[in-house]
């Protein structure tokens, strides 16, 4: 049985349970490093990497995977020991997130790692240029748990957008906030808008109750903070899609690869784009839920965190060992 030693990036609210579930599904042995909430707890870099070390000798993993994101929590002598520890050990390092550089965190240890993976195709060049030559891409899943289908045929928002503001540290800002001042004009409490960071217009919810309103909404928006990387999404798509609600997602390269406008999506170009989609929803509800029930479909066959960890082992070559 295939030993996994898994690294996610848990706060102090709540764990990846979706990925936990999805690594037992598919039948390995895991062990968890809850590296991130050591550090939350103690402050202490040194009881963090004594822990992942500790746990490297008593659990001896076949596969290191790790969710260190842009932290450098873990120590580059932890990951040269760890494979002292087990010389025959493969060790990963993801990040969904994405920043204007390759940060620096994340290319440093690539060197002692055997693959760094990120979530865009538009970023590899500059991660690679950047020294981080093991780079690959692997993108963001969704937990099925979480998000799913409620089949409602009542709705208390024309339109739903679930996204935090943390100022103007990000390229298409701008976007959002356009977006989010355009619908609040023109459809006043019938957009559902939820997130932190807005001061008193609005509140945060956590994640596994966006779904309800998702699903109470006649559509779902996705809009990220980057609209111009090839291939990047956030999970706010699959948690769209996944609603079952027809998802308008600002459009961006590479997501005819992924998903068919009209069919299992609308794209918007503008905000006019959005507002017209809404209508034409709105007005054709057995199309809109013929979309909405596509998109589902196809996230729940191809990007589950299941679809995920088998495309993960199948890039690293251990596939078979399950």
């Amino acid at each position: 049985m295939l030993k996994v030693l898994y690294l996610p990036i848990n706060d102090l609210n709540g764990c990846q349970q979706g990925m936990y579930n999805a690594w037992n599904d598919i039948g390995v042995k895991l062990e968890i490093c809850d590296f991130y909430r050591n550090f939350l707890r103690t402050s202490n870099k040194q009881y963090v990497n004594k822990d992942f070390l500790d746990k490297v000798a008593s659990f001896q993993p076949d596969l290191i995977h790790m969710q260190l994101q842009f932290t450098n929590f873990i120590f580059q002598q932890s990951l040269v020991r760890a494979k002292q520890i087990c010389p025959n050990v493969k060790i990963t390092n993801w990040t969904g997130d994405i920043r204007n550089n390759a940060m620096v965190e994340f290319t440093s240890i690539s060197p002692l790692i055997d693959h760094s993976f990120i979530s865009s195709v538009g970023q590899l060049e500059m991660y690679r240029n950047a020294g981080c030559k093991n780079v690959d891409y692997w993108q963001i899943g969704y937990d099925p748990d979480i998000c799913y289908p409620m089949w409602k045929d009542k709705f208390d928002y024309d339109i739903t957008f679930a996204a935090n503001y943390h100022g103007n540290i990000f390229p298409d800002v701008n976007i959002r906030s356009g977006a989010i001042a355009y619908l609040k004009k023109n459809l006043g409490a019938r957009f559902g808008h939820f997130g932190s960071g807005y001061g008193n217009l609005t509140s945060p919810l956590p994640f596994n109750q966006i779904n309800e309103k998702y699903n109470s909404s006649i559509c779902t928006l996705s809009i990220s903070h980057y609209n111009d990387v090839s291939h990047y999404f956030s999970d706010r798509l699959l948690a769209c899609l996944a609603s079952g609600r027809p998802t308008i997602s600002w459009r961006f390269p590479g997501c005819e690869d992924y998903f068919k406008d009209g069919e299992d999506l609308f794209l918007a170009h503008s905000f006019e784009d959005i507002s017209r989609i809404i209508d034409y929803c709105r007005n054709n509800p057995d199309i809109a839920n013929k979309v909405g029930k596509s998109g589902y479909e196809k996230v729940l066959k191809e990007h589950t965190y299941r679809a995920r960890v088998e495309e993960l082992l199948k890039k690293i070559n251990l596939f078979d060992r399950i």
